[in-house]
């Protein structure tokens, strides 16, 4: 069963055939040839496997009987040999489990890789962004579009395009917004430093308007860049549900058409008038990014953070995909949202 290359078998055959052999030397031959066959085995073939715990065993067990039977004709140096093999066998982690962990590590690897690298996903907990983005949207965000961020820095490297007005992205607020920022306390190890470190607990996500250098300003509700107005087109009412705490309640809004950089997207205003909807001009400084959300009169933004505005180092990635929407209200899923851009 040995020489067949089926594992260390029956070991209590071999154990039998030398303790009924005639003399010391013969058992010892057919013993060494079993030893031999199952250190092969154990090297070549099975190593790290569940089996070899249990071969360990048997040979422990073996070992005392040939003792009893041959007494002091029985070599000490085949003694050693065998406990070498046993101790050596029965000290190995099973194979499973090592395939097991080393699946779990690379998983683990290959997960932070991603998340640090490649996609976060995000989900919407406002109404800020309706219509494009409802509450319970799950997205996935592309962070390597504007270049791969080196751990711990503010530096990226494959900087593959710079940001663009219309883009939605996923990014650090202002230190303004001081609810959305927290004070870490980090011990250096090995040593009795600490060090301070704000970080911020939540992520928004808006749309870019204005980049570095641009003069933005609203005009009778319609955006305007650099003095060019974004065209604005009316498309009837829109009504919507909001959930507060104790009561849901409608909200009816007007939906409009908006195209920045040649794309068309929709966005909100609460009245049909948008005379009295005037803001700014605000000029967009190095490093910053002016950003609004798509529900105008809904939507905490760039408009509020003028005094600290959103810096482009601070964008963590682009919206690309709503891989899963759940409607909080119905409290089931939207099916007819799962798979759309995000545009």
């Amino acid at each position: 069963y040995i020489a067949s290359g089926h594992g260390p078998g029956p070991l209590i055959e071999w154990v039998r055939r030398a303790c009924s052999c005639r003399d010391a030397e013969e058992a010892k031959r057919i013993a060494e040839d079993a030893l031999d066959r199952i250190k092969n085995w154990y090297e070549n073939e099975h190593k790290m496997e569940y089996k070899s715990a249990w071969a360990a065993s048997r040979l422990g067990k073996s070992l005392v009987l040939l003792e009893n039977r041959w007494g002091d004709e029985w070599p000490e140096e085949f003694t050693g040999r065998v406990e070498s093999l046993a101790r050596e066998m029965s000290g190995s982690v099973p194979k499973y489990l090592q395939a097991l962990a080393r699946a779990v590590l690379v998983a683990l690897l290959l997960a932070l890789f991603i998340r640090t690298f490649v996609i976060q996903a995000f989900k919407i907990p406002s109404g800020s962004m309706i219509p494009t983005l409802q509450v319970g949207d799950q997205l996935i965000v592309a962070k390597f579009a504007y270049g791969v961020r080196i751990p711990f820095t503010d530096k990226r490297i494959l900087d593959f395009r710079k940001p663009r007005r219309g883009d939605i992205v996923v990014f650090k607020p202002p230190r303004s917004v001081a609810s959305s920022w927290v004070e870490h306390e980090i011990r250096v190890p090995f040593t009795d430093k600490v060090i301070y470190k704000w970080e911020s607990q939540v992520d928004f996500i808006k749309r870019i308007v204005g980049l570095p250098g641009d003069k933005v300003e609203v005009i009778d509700g319609v955006l305007h860049v650099n003095d060019k107005p974004m065209p604005l087109k009316n498309e009837g009412k829109f009504t919507y549900r909001r959930a507060n705490s104790s009561y849901v309640r409608k909200v009816e809004s007007w939906l409009y058409t908006e195209t920045i950089n040649g794309e068309k997207h929709k966005v909100l205003y609460d009245s049909k008038n948008l005379e009295d909807e005037d803001w700014g001009p605000y000029y967009v400084k190095d490093g910053e990014f002016f950003a609004m959300g798509d529900n105008r009169d809904d939507s905490a933004d760039s408009r509020t953070w003028t005094s600290d505005p959103a810096r482009l180092k601070d964008i963590r990635g682009e919206a690309l995909i709503i891989h899963f929407s759940w409607d909080p209200i119905e409290n089931k899923p939207r099916f007819n949202r799962i798979g759309n851009l995000v545009h």
